[in-house]
């Protein structure tokens, strides 16, 4: 009973149940009971009147078997003092010696206390059938104490760990998805750099041999140097997923991360309205595509910012002690999710386009080469895609899922474009041959060693050239001359045919005019005017 008002008058003092305010508050109960015996309590939680203890003795029960149940064998008052029954303490030799039994038990005896004290990192577990008796479980990885027979264990703050001791808290090591901590981003990063060399020597290629009938006549003779100047950015702005982040990083790479991609798909797109119509038109009708492109990606780009603003993703793990830092990308609306939609919207613009030009001959099949790039390109984003919604929302995994993306698109738009007209500059001829002025850029050479040796090279490649081109022309001028004989052979058969069909129309014509007049004789002798005349 006296328990229970303890309680009572606890709650009713710090209206209160939490555990540490609570015992705060018992501690300061004081009341005097049924039997006129006051309750109140010492700082450290004893009563501070008529103070009594119960002794108990572990001893083994079931033939000596490892279970000690607690047995009374005194107490302690604080006005009566000890009384303890000594022929009840688990001890049967006369001489006192108790650690004999022990030792026949087979077993180390318990200790003195029914519960140690509560060391730092672990709480109190009380065992509700005996309330003077706890055990201590240890706090987790993200828990800890810093007293003695703690109540609770304290949580650590989100980015932190408690330490080895469990006394206190640790902050997680930082970790990015850069080529420092992970081995999948170095591999990343060496793939891009093949690809910004690869491109770059694409490019120089494109610039040495400007004037070749392949080189002249791709991407619609203005497009090359930008789309390759895009597809190198492509490559360089995975970067940002491969640096270490900051809020400011995010908002600068979510909006202009997808932007390489869609320059390359607009020029494409300039490209196929350059196939299908002059160049004035082609001109005006770039320049309003450009412009509404841009303005799309911007306002979509806007309204992501607008519904969910790019900011930092930290995922802590505890089993690694480290905090993954990274860009949110994974929200269903967001300026990523925006981006890529608008990615794939302009992919079906392309397709739709570059279906109906397809069939267009010329610059060595390019048109149906941009069609088989946005096919590629469309099925690469909804794998990616597909992927993203099918995986964990793992900071790492969604970096480099966009890095790939990113790689992919660069990839096919290096190898649909360029590729073909590489090969046909090395298997066919006519892709060689020579086209427009030599007005462009001009490389000095300072010695005159160098200026005489790049003149008898630059003369020996122009003879070697004007022979091919006369030979190739001489070719053209027999079989145009073969065709004509051709033709004026099949022209003179036919003419003999008109004349013999002529002459024997005709013979046909005169013996009917002969006819005829004989016809006219005789009904002209026959006539009454004939016989009147000749009486």
């Amino acid at each position: 009973m006296d328990s229970v008002k303890v309680i009572a008058y606890g709650l009713k003092e710090c209206n209160s149940s939490e555990p540490k305010q609570l015992l705060r508050c018992l501690k300061n109960v004081s009341f005097i009971n049924e039997n006129d015996y006051r309750i109140s309590f010492k700082p450290n939680g004893d009563l501070a009147t008529g103070a009594r203890y119960d002794i108990i003795n572990l001893q083994p029960s079931n033939g000596f078997q490892p279970i000690f149940p607690p047995k009374l064998i005194g107490s302690w008052t604080e006005n009566g003092g000890l009384e303890i029954n000594k022929s009840a303490i688990f001890c049967t030799s006369r001489d006192g010696n108790c650690e004999q039994n022990w030792k026949d038990v087979d077993i180390n005896p318990p200790e003195s206390f029914c519960s140690a004290d509560c060391k730092f990192g672990s709480r109190k577990h009380i065992i509700w059938d005996n309330m003077c008796c706890w055990e201590c479980i240890p706090c987790s990885n993200t828990e800890y104490t810093n007293t003695t027979n703690a109540l609770e264990c304290n949580k650590c703050s989100y980015d932190e760990v408690a330490n080895s001791s469990k006394n206190g808290c640790n902050k997680l090591r930082p970790y990015y998805f850069t080529p420092k901590y992970n081995n999948i981003a170095l591999i990343t990063c060496i793939v891009i750099m093949i690809g910004i060399a690869v491109t770059v020597l694409i490019l120089i290629f494109f610039i040495v041999k400007r004037r070749s009938t392949v080189v002249h006549l791709s991407c619609g003779k203005l497009f090359k140097f930008p789309l390759l100047t895009s597809i190198i950015c492509c490559f360089a702005f995975v970067s940002f997923l491969l640096s270490p982040v900051s809020s400011f990083s995010c908002l600068l790479s979510a909006t202009i991360l997808f932007l390489p991609i869609v320059a390359c798909e607009a020029i494409l797109l300039f490209i196929c309205f350059t196939h299908k119509r002059d160049s004035k038109k082609a001109k005006r009708y770039n320049t309003w595509i450009f412009f509404i492109i841009l303005s799309s990606y911007t306002s979509c780009v806007a309204v992501g910012y607008i519904i969910k603003k790019p900011e930092l993703a930290k995922d802590p793990d505890y089993v690694k002690d480290i905090l993954v830092i990274g860009c949110e990308m994974n929200s269903a609306i967001s300026c990523y999710s925006m981006a890529t939609v608008f990615v794939l919207l302009l992919d079906v613009v392309g397709i739709t386009i570059a279906y109906r030009t397809r069939t267009t001959q010329g610059n060595f099949n390019e048109a149906k080469f941009i069609f088989y790039t946005f096919i590629a390109h469309t099925m690469l984003w909804v794998a990616l895609i597909l992927v993203k919604v099918l995986t964990s929302d793992d900071i790492n995994r969604t970096h480099l899922t966009s890095a790939f993306g990113m790689i992919g698109s660069a990839s096919i738009f290096l190898a649909c474009m360029f590729f073909p007209k590489l090969n046909a500059y090395k298997r066919k001829p006519e892709a060689r041959i020579l086209v427009g002025n030599k007005r462009g850029w001009k490389f000095r050479r300072k010695t005159k060693e160098n200026t005489s040796e790049s003149l008898i090279e630059d003369s020996s490649n122009t003879k070697q050239h004007l022979v091919d081109n006369l030979n190739k022309t001489i070719e053209a001028l027999n079989n145009e001359t073969m065709q004509a004989r051709r033709v004026i052979s099949l022209c003179k058969d036919h003419q003999r045919d008109l004349r013999q069909r002529f002459s024997h129309s005709e013979s046909e014509i005169l013996n009917k005019l002969y006819i005829i007049r004989n016809a006219k004789a005789e009904l002209f002798f026959s006539s009454n005017y004939m016989k009147t005349t000749k009486c």
